[in-house]
């Protein structure tokens, strides 16, 4: 019987070993995996888990732009923070990017994300800029 409760919560303790899925981030305590900057802007924080389920965190998308072309690894989530709902993750295929200098990023890229459409027009037109896909915003943010 206790050979058992042992293969049982050692299944248990490896499965949730591998679990692939975001974590919040702790504003002014987690640290940018590439830059190492305490992270403290809620609109710009981005996150990347691996098919393994290591979490890498940053403080801006040209940190983890940067940081996925220096390391080659599966990603099952690629989540950014966006502008509507500061401190919130959705992830960056989903978001609407607006690169905008009058939205300021900690590492100066100024790519901001939004939930939706129609919130980036309004911004857009407030602040000025272009809306970028994703794959325009890894280019333009390479160093």
């Amino acid at each position: 019987m206790m050979m058992k409760k042992f293969f049982f919560l050692s299944i248990v303790g490896i499965l949730m070993a591998c679990n692939s899925e975001p974590k919040d981030i702790k504003y002014g305590q987690d640290n940018c995996d590439y830059c190492h900057m305490t992270v403290v802007d809620e609109i710009h924080g981005t996150e990347l888990v691996t098919d393994k389920g290591k979490v890498y965190i940053f403080d801006s998308m040209e940190c983890l732009v940067n940081f996925k072309n220096e390391h080659e690894h599966k990603y099952s989530h690629e989540m950014t923070n966006y502008f509507e709902v500061p401190g919130k993750l959705m992830p960056i295929k989903d978001a609407f990017l607006l690169k905008s200098d009058q939205l300021p990023s900690p590492m100066g890229g100024n790519v901001t994300a939004f939930q939706t459409q129609e919130k980036l027009q309004q911004i857009m037109e407030e602040k000025g800029g272009k809306e970028v896909s994703y794959s325009e915003a890894q280019e333009i943010l390479k160093k």
